[in-house]
């Protein structure tokens, strides 16, 4: 029965079928249109994300190889520096007797710092070894520590985390702390009786001074080494 109370013939109900069917069909037709389209747009913008973390990742593994090779160099230098230091500290002047026996609490010998065990008068233990007192250099001949010397030689009493501030008569850059002493005891416009090195910048400063002629600029250095001359032989 059609609308107006006619019956309805099976050609028309086929027809209205038919109708419906294709608005069926259009209507998917849309979705899968708009699926496509979107599916277009988001397909790059998911392919640039991608790419872009996948840059990220490659930036941070660069970056904590470049950490890692900067820690392994930075050890290397402070070994190094290390080194140098206990090979001038070596070279330090001790102590002996008759039978060319390192004399036990001489200058020059190994000690505790809180042992007390240093016999020469003025001297201390520091940096685990008998050193001459702050500002003090050591006299081989007479065997003890002294203010100044007639002459002075290539060893030195160390001093680390402390310096002369100000008294520089000549600087060195670019240099490695056995140059900075060789340079000191060779050193011919003025008599070089001290030297700070500062490791981490490869920085020396030759003085003509001691602590004991420069008390107001001794001072505290995280950063520097005060090394004091000792007496000819």
């Amino acid at each position: 029965m059609n609308v107006y109370g006619q019956k309805s013939t099976e050609a028309d109900d086929n027809k209205q079928l038919l109708t419906q069917l294709e608005k069926m069909d259009e209507a998917i037709g849309v979705i899968v249109t708009a699926i496509k389209r979107r599916k277009g747009r988001s397909g790059p913008i998911r392919n640039s994300a991608v790419t872009e973390v996948q840059g990220m990742e490659k930036k941070v593994k660069e970056t904590n190889t470049f950490i890692d090779s900067l820690k392994k160099l930075s050890n290397v230098q402070l070994e190094k520096v290390a080194d140098n230091i206990a090979r001038v500290n070596r070279s330090a002047f001790v102590k002996v007797n008759a039978n060319g026996a390192v004399l036990y609490g001489g200058v020059g010998s190994k000690c505790i710092d809180t042992s007390g065990e240093c016999v020469t008068p003025n001297s201390e233990c520091r940096v685990g070894k008998c050193q001459c007192s702050l500002g003090l250099s050591y006299n081989l001949g007479t065997q003890s520590c002294v203010g100044s010397c007639t002459e002075y030689g290539s060893t030195y009493q160390s001093v680390p985390l402390w310096i002369i501030r100000g008294f520089n008569d000549r600087v060195l850059n670019a240099t490695t702390l056995v140059t900075c002493a060789e340079t000191c005891a060779l050193e011919k416009s003025f008599v070089c009786r001290s030297f700070d090195w500062f490791p981490h910048f490869r920085t020396c400063y030759l003085s003509a001074n001691a602590k004991t002629g420069a008390e107001d600029a001794w001072e505290y250095n995280s950063a520097g080494y005060h090394f004091q001359r000792d007496c000819l032989v």
